[in-house]
């Protein structure tokens, strides 16, 4: 019978040491690096320090009491979730991990091996939060190419403008500073037999790839606001220029006058 597996990315971040120990207090729970894990009769969940839980095998209203439990302890929580699943299947005869239409197969599993591919899984769906916080970017500055295309000129003020840089600088800061998102997680420094478990998984959910497209768009739209603001620098100069001339040509003005 095939396993069930759903990922939420639930916030920025987690507190996790009290959010471990809270969870210790109603469930068998141990910490490896920068995950917890959680077991809960045959099934389990691993909870990551960025705000991510992978579910394994457990029933809905299991998984909302864990997600409940872990939203106390979130670093701003997240108002619409993204979310992830497949299903893995346990077949003796398998050589070595298979993916297929969101469906893994394996020769053996155990609660390292879920965890090797929970790591995957957890930046896939944290990569896809990024992704659509990107594209919300897009959509609201999408006008600015257009105006300027347009009429040569963007109705746009010093302080929105500066506020556009904010929103793009903090996505951006939130993806560079999650490391186990951009690089293989320490995790497997201290177990490398695992490592081509989650090689092949983040290989097949495209991890790498999607978070270089997502650079490259949030380099675009960087770019963009960083025109913006030269010509804003530039249009301010030029009043500056005017306002002395104008202060000169008064002077001598006056000057003659006398």
């Amino acid at each position: 019978m095939p396993i069930r597996i759903r990922a939420l990315s639930l916030a920025h971040a987690f507190n996790q040491t009290p959010l471990f120990e809270a969870l210790s207090e109603r469930s068998k729970a141990s910490m490896i690096k920068d995950a917890v894990i959680v077991e809960h009769k045959e099934s389990c969940a691993f909870v990551f320090n960025y705000g991510v839980i992978v579910f394994w095998g457990m029933r809905y209203d299991d998984e909302q009491r864990l997600i409940d439990t872990a939203l106390e302890y979130a670093q701003a929580a997240l108002s619409e979730p993204t979310e992830d699943e497949l299903s893995l299947h346990v077949k003796p005869e398998a050589t070595q991990i298979q993916i297929k239409n969101d469906q893994i197969e394996l020769s053996e599993l155990d609660d390292m091996i879920r965890l090797a591919l929970s790591h995957a899984i957890a930046q896939s769906v944290k990569l896809e939060e990024f992704e659509l916080s990107i594209a919300r970017i897009i959509e609201e500055t999408r006008y600015i190419p257009e105006a300027l295309a347009k009429n040569g000129t963007v109705p746009l003020r010093k302080k929105a403008l500066s506020k556009e840089r904010g929103k793009l600088f903090l996505t951006k800061s939130h993806i560079h500073l999650h490391h186990g998102l951009l690089d293989t997680p320490e995790f497997f420094w201290e177990y490398p037999e695992l490592e081509p478990y989650y090689l092949a998984l983040s290989r097949y959910l495209e991890v790498r790839q999607r978070i270089e497209v997502l650079n490259q768009k949030l380099e675009v739209i960087q770019e963009l606001l960083e025109m913006l603001a030269d010509e804003q620098k530039h249009m301010h100069s030029s009043l500056l220029e005017w306002i002395i001339i104008i202060l000169i040509a008064v002077e001598v003005a006056l000057f003659f006058w006398h």
